[in-house]
């Protein structure tokens, strides 16, 4: 499972490019691109995140669930 808290602040706080979060996180470029767009278009969470949020919590508000329960 990616590391959406880690995504997000690299993406918003730093302001890096998906390209360079995937390279700095040892991801695919299109998995973390991929959920970034999720993110933007969800009307349920936005950053910065709520104090105490998850990656399982982010995923939930994201997907509809957490990766692997589906």
């Amino acid at each position: 499972m990616l590391d959406y808290k880690t995504i997000i602040i690299k993406r918003y706080a730093l302001n890096l490019s998906g390209r360079e979060i995937a390279r700095q996180i040892g991801a695919g470029k299109s998995g973390v691109n991929e959920f970034l767009k999720a993110f933007e278009e969800c009307d349920s969470i936005s950053y910065p995140l709520p104090n105490g949020i998850t990656n399982y919590g982010i995923a939930e508000l994201v997907y509809g669930n957490p990766p692997g329960n589906t």
